[in-house]
């Protein structure tokens, strides 16, 4: 047996009277009624939802214009950025084809590294005439020095043929001086008197024909001196005049009379051969330096580019062959707008990011704001040694931007290369740089290898 369900005061009928509005008409035999919408009430919590976050998402949208704002012009930052590096032109100083070629494009190479020879035999030849020429004029000056030592020891000998005739003449004074008086004796004849004074003058002629016999040697000896002059202080050059006063010198200190040295004939003058001996030994060191040029070595630590030659290239004196990207030092070159300089100063700290590795940034420092750019405007002017950084012009007159060098001086150990996409981010007042954002991020980009 089912129960009834018991009725609930709302299902009661209401005792309140009804209007006339509120009645419903009883519905027409044979038609169904049909449902009416219940109005529900107006309001509720979605009203309020919208009340209260439209303004809270406007608000928080100005505060976020706002906050890019600030950070912009507290930590400048640009896009229009690239890694540069300076470049080498290598050129040889001698010209001649190259006959060995050690290196090939972008390849790196240390300082001294031999790049490349060009053909030595020529330069080669030169340094073997040089060094004849040099011989000969070394050959002159042995001479020379052979002839002073012939003269001092000439100079020795008039030196000991004066001793013995000094003894020789002393010995016949002493002769004559005992013999004169045995002639009043007639213990000796008067001839032999005659011959013992006799003797006795020949012997003091003897003499001074050896004293000027050593003033004859002296006087060659001052000549040779002369002649040789100062060649033993060479390399260093004398001048006529300085050469001319000291040969003087030496020829007055050794007791010979320098007029009458002068005045003697000699086919070589010391200060030209001065001059000769000094120009021979320079074209001696020019032929070894220009035979060493023959061999091109690299300057510094770098990469090879550029290269489009091979054996068999004649390579021109000063005519640049390819390049070298220096490899110690590497910086980026940042165009930053010109109403962003005043944030930036020489030392601040900057991020580097480049587009090739965006998960990994490097540590710069700004080294300087570029003072001048080109001005041409696109005008068709020559082009000038200031760096070009061309606006962009609209209807809307855009700043100018001017070129920050940022050093890079720390970063990943990973291979860089010049002219790629940079962006910076300038941190001024900051002595390192702050701790990386978004760490979990740039984890996700790591094991996604979507920086790759």
């Amino acid at each position: 047996m089912a129960e009834t369900p018991e009725k609930t005061p709302a299902d009661a009928p209401s005792k309140t009277p009804a209007s006339s509005s509120d009645v419903e008409p009883a519905p027409h035999p044979g038609v169904v009624p049909a449902f009416r919408s219940v109005r529900r009430p107006s309001g509720g919590w979605r009203r309020v939802a919208g009340v209260v976050l439209g303004p809270l998402m406007v608000l928080s949208g100005l505060a976020s214009l706002l906050f890019v704002a600030v950070s912009l012009d507290v930590r400048p930052r640009t896009l229009d950025a690239a890694v540069r590096a300076n470049t080498i032109g290598i050129a040889p100083h001698v010209s001649g084809p190259i006959v060995d070629l050690r290196v090939v494009d972008n390849q790196p190479v240390v300082k001294g590294e031999v790049l490349f020879v060009v053909d030595p035999r020529p330069y080669a030849a030169d340094l073997a005439d040089a060094e004849a020429a040099l011989a000969l004029i070394d050959m002159e000056i042995a001479a020379l020095r052979a002839g002073v030592v012939a003269a001092a020891r000439a100079v020795e000998e008039a030196n000991a043929l004066l001793v013995e005739a000094e003894a020789e003449a002393v010995y016949a004074r002493l002769y004559l001086d005992r013999v004169r008086p045995l002639l009043s004796e007639r213990f000796v004849t008067p001839d032999q008197v005659d011959k013992a004074a006799t003797e006795a003058d020949a012997l003091d002629a003897a003499v001074t024909t050896a004293r000027a016999r050593i003033a004859a040697r002296e006087a060659d000896l001052a000549v040779a001196v002369a002649s040789l002059g100062d060649l033993d202080e060479l390399p260093d050059a004398i001048p006529t005049e300085e050469a001319t006063a000291r040969d003087v010198d030496m020829v007055e200190a050794r007791g010979g009379d320098a007029e009458a040295v002068g005045d003697r004939p000699s086919d070589v003058d010391p200060a030209t051969l001065n001059a000769r001996r000094v120009a021979a030994a320079a074209a001696v060191a020019k032929a070894e330096l220009y035979l060493d040029y023959c061999t091109v070595r690299s300057p510094l630590d770098g990469y090879v580019t550029n290269l489009n030659i091979a054996v068999g290239e004649y390579a021109n004196e000063g005519r640049q062959v390819f390049a070298l990207v220096d490899g110690s030092v590497w910086y980026v070159m940042a165009n930053f707008k010109e109403t962003f300089l005043s944030f930036i100063d020489v030392g601040d700290e900057v991020e580097v990011y480049l587009m090739a590795r965006p998960s990994e940034r490097w540590r710069g420092v700004v080294q300087g704001v570029g003072w001048a750019i080109d001005l041409a405007d696109g005008r068709d002017i020559p082009r000038t040694d200031l760096p070009r950084v061309d606006p962009t012009l609209d209807w809307v007159r855009l700043a100018r931007r001017f070129p920050v060098r940022i050093i890079l001086e720390d970063g990943p150990e990973v291979p860089i290369r010049m002219g790629e996409t940079a962006a910076v981010i300038v941190l001024p007042g900051e002595g390192e740089l702050p701790p990386a954002q978004f760490p979990w991020l740039r984890s996700l980009f790591d094991d996604l290898d979507l920086d790759d």
